[in-house]
């Protein structure tokens, strides 16, 4: 029993290495060691003793052996035992109260980060609360803008009923213009406002996507003539078709885009090109690409912009873009813009709608 106690040892002291308790075993070990050899020699003299020695050397050896050797022989196994417990005893003292210093850090850590967590969920609060707030303003502020407004484009209309003199049916167009320009800015700063606040929802209804496409060049058409640029929209094979999405907040973005395309495009030529590709079973990509040859932007602007994923500051490219970097985030997708080899600027607007079912319609997109 005590060979199978040694060997056992010697085994936990080789896996022990790593727990720095190798030592210790050792001294078990030495201590059981001892008291095996001594053992062992008293044995192999009774066994084979007889054969070699008469009975007087026999008894006198084993006097011998359980006097003074076994005194020694106790002592020292002994003592290396009870040294081998008490330095295991220690160790394994130490180890617990690692163990319990390791789960009082992992408490404060899961303390501290619960309490992290909480600040951060706070302070996101308070940044909801903010952006509530700053559309209340808004809307309350744009209220009180666009009456006088309207006051004044209603006034000029009557104006323009009555008889004027060129330069003051000038004057009178610059006004009207100006007053919707500043009415325009108004919608667009509150629109934005409530897209930051996450206060704007999507309302599906199913259209056509080229014929949004169409809309949106009729409205810049008198625009473009007036500065003599060419401007055209292209229907992909497969977005002659309805979907559904939020059409306002669509035509909205894609407005901006084409208003931003026509103001920096003093010559030459814009287009509108619209596809739809499949994004699932129920899902579709509706993309919008816009080019011109225009005046382009500037090459750090532009490698800003390149990155769909960057938000778009309204302070940096305007509130159009922001409008439109965010009503893409609100449906899922992205726009990009970048700078064309042969001049100008592509502006690509895409975003996830729902498909229009249609049981006639069998083929996949």
């Amino acid at each position: 029993m005590t060979i199978i106690a040694i060997v056992s040892l010697v085994r936990y002291a080789q896996n022990s290495r790593i727990a720095n308790i190798s030592m210790e075993i050792n001294l078990l070990c030495a201590g059981l060691g001892i008291w095996t050899i001594f053992h062992a020699i008293d044995f192999f003299w009774l066994l084979v003793g007889p054969a070699f020695s008469s009975p007087e050397a026999i008894a006198a050896f084993s006097r011998l052996m359980h006097s003074d050797v076994r005194l020694f022989t106790d002592v020292a196994a002994t003592a290396l035992l009870v040294v081998g417990f008490l330095r295991l005893l220690s160790r394994f003292g130490q180890s617990f109260s690692d163990m319990r210093r390791d789960a009082e850090e992992m408490a404060d850590e899961l303390g501290s980060n619960r309490e992290v967590g909480d600040q951060l969920a706070a302070a996101e609060q308070i940044q909801r609360d903010a952006a509530k707030s700053k559309t209340d303003f808004l809307v309350a502020i744009s209220h009180e803008l666009r009456t006088p407004l309207n006051g004044i484009i209603g006034l000029g209309n009557l104006l323009a009923n009555t008889d004027l003199t060129d330069e003051q049916g000038k004057l009178l167009s610059t006004l009207e213009q100006s007053a919707q320009a500043m009415l325009t800015r108004i919608s667009d700063v509150l629109d934005l406002a409530r897209l930051q606040s996450g206060q704007r929802e999507l309302r599906t209804v199913a259209f056509n996507p080229c014929d949004l496409a169409t809309s949106v060049q009729a409205l810049f058409t008198p625009f473009a003539t007036r500065k003599g640029l060419k401007f055209e929209t292209r229907c992909g094979e497969n977005a002659n078709r309805d979907v559904i999405s939020d059409q306002m907040l669509v035509k909205q973005a894609l407005t901006n885009i084409v208003s931003n395309a026509i103001k920096y495009t003093p010559s030459g030529e814009v287009t509108i090109e619209t596809t739809v590709r499949s994004a699932g079973s129920e899902r579709l990509w509706l993309e919008f690409v816009v080019d011109d040859t225009g005046v382009g932007l500037d090459g750090e602007l532009l490698e800003l912009l390149v990155d769909s994923e960057r938000p778009i500051n309204e302070s940096e490219f305007g509130v159009g873009l922001a409008i439109c970097w965010r009503i893409a985030r609100l449906m899922e997708g992205y726009v990009r813009i970048e700078g064309k080899p042969t001049g100008g600027t592509r502006a690509t607007l895409c975003l996830q709608v729902q498909r229009e079912p249609k049981p006639e319609d069998h083929e996949d997109v």
